[in-house]
C-alpha cells in the first residue's frame, strides 16, 4: 500500500477544505513514493505550510522509501495515527482481518481513514467498506484509492458507482468519486504519470441514466473522498441503478444524495482544468465531468 504524489496532493486538498485533526487510521503501513524535495514542492504548489521535522528512512514497508508514512502527516497536521493490518509484518499496531466484522472496541474511533488500495486484494469488499464506515466517527473522512481496471492485477477492480451508491444510500454528508486515467501499462506508470481526473455522478449533466458499463477500457483508478454523516446503526447495501425496482426508484435517497454531493464545495479544490479532455465528444460517457489533473 502506498501514497503517491497524486494522493499526497489529494490529502493536502482535503486538509485545506477540512483540516485534518484528531485520530487517524492507515489501512496498512504506507510506502511513500516520493522524497522530501517533491514533498516540499507539492506542498508549496498547494499552499500548505510544512513543519520542520527530522526525517527517517522507511525500513518497515515492503517498498520502503525516503519518508516514513507517519512522518509525512506530521509535516502538516497534529493528528495521531494508528495502522491496521491483518498481521504486524510491517509494524501495524491494530491487527484485524477486514474480511470480517469489526470488534466493538474499534467502532467510531477515527476522524480520518486512508485506504491505499487494499480492496482489490481481498475477498470480501462489502464487509471492508462497511468496516471503514464503522471505523469512522460521525463526520469523519474516508480517503481511498482503488483500481478501476485490471492493471496491475488483483482479485477485484471497481466501478465508480459501486462507491457512490454506497455513500448515497447511507446518507454520507459528502462523497466525491473520481475516475483517474493514467498512461502506460507497466508499473510504476500509475505512480509517475499524471492522472486525468473526472468526477463521477449520475446527475453531472442532468441525465441519471448512464452507468459505469459505458466507460471505455483504459488504465484507471477510482479515487474517493467521502465524509460520513451521523452514526449509522444499520448500514444499507445499494442496488445498482438499472436493477432498482419501482419502489426503490421512487425512493429519493439516491437522487437527493447525488444532488447534495454535486453541490459540495469540496469539489472545487480539485478543479484545475489543465489539458482538458472532453469524453462527451467521444460519445463514450454522459455522467463524467472533467476536473483536471493530479
Amino acid at each position: 500500500m502506498g501514497i503517491s504524489t497524486h494522493i499526497f496532493r489529494t490529502i493536502l486538498k482535503e486538509h485545506k477544505f477540512k483540516p485534518l485533526k484528531g485520530k487517524g487510521l492507515l489501512l496498512g503501513r504506507q510506502s511513500i513514493f516520493f522524497d522530501q524535495y517533491q514533498m516540499k514542492n507539492i506542498a508549496k504548489q498547494e499552499g500548505v505550510k510544512l513543519k520542520q521535522i527530522s526525517l527517517a528512512t522507511d525500513t518497515e514497508t515492503r517498498a520502503g522509501g525516503k519518508i516514513v508514512d507517519y512522518d509525512l502527516f506530521k509535516h502538516f497536521t497534529d493528528m495521531n495515527f494508528d495502522a491496521l493490518d491483518i498481521t504486524d509484518y510491517e509494524g501495524a499496531n491494530v491487527i484485524h482481518d477486514m474480511n470480517t466484522p469489526l470488534p466493538d472496541n474499534l467502532f467510531e474511533k477515527y476522524d480520518f481513514l486512508y485506504n491505499g488500495s487494499c480492496m482489490d486484494n481481498l475477498f470480501n469488499p462489502s464487509q471492508f467498506i462497511q468496516n471503514c464506515t464503522d471505523l469512522l466517527k460521525p463526520n469523519g473522512t474516508f480517503l481511498s484509492i482503488e483500481h478501476g481496471s485490471s492493471f496491475p492485477g488483483g482479485y477485484l477492480f471497481y466501478s465508480p458507482d459501486w462507491f457512490l451508491d454506497f455513500f448515497a444510500i447511507n446518507q454520507f454528508n459528502d462523497a466525491q468519486v473520481f475516475v483517474a486515467d493514467f498512461a502506460g501499462f507497466k508499473s510504476p506508470h500509475h505512480i509517475e504519470s499524471p492522472w486525468q481526473l473526472w468526477n463521477w455522478n449520475p446527475l453531472c449533466h442532468g441525465i441519471p441514466t448512464e452507468h459505469s458499463i459505458h466507460l471505455n477500457p483504459s488504465n484507471r483508478l477510482i479515487l474517493v473522498v467521502a465524509e460520513k454523516g451521523q452514526s449509522i446503526f444499520e448500514i444499507k447495501q445499494p442496488v445498482q441503478g438499472q436493477y432498482r425496482t419501482s419502489e426503490e426508484t421512487l425512493n429519493p435517497i439516491y437522487e437527493n444524495s447525488y444532488k447534495k454531493f454535486l453541490k459540495s464545495n469540496r469539489l472545487k479544490y480539485f478543479q484545475n482544468h489543465i489539458n482538458p479532455i472532453d469524453w462527451q465528444k467521444s460519445g463514450s460517457i454522459s455522467n463524467l465531468a472533467y476536473i483536471g489533473t493530479l
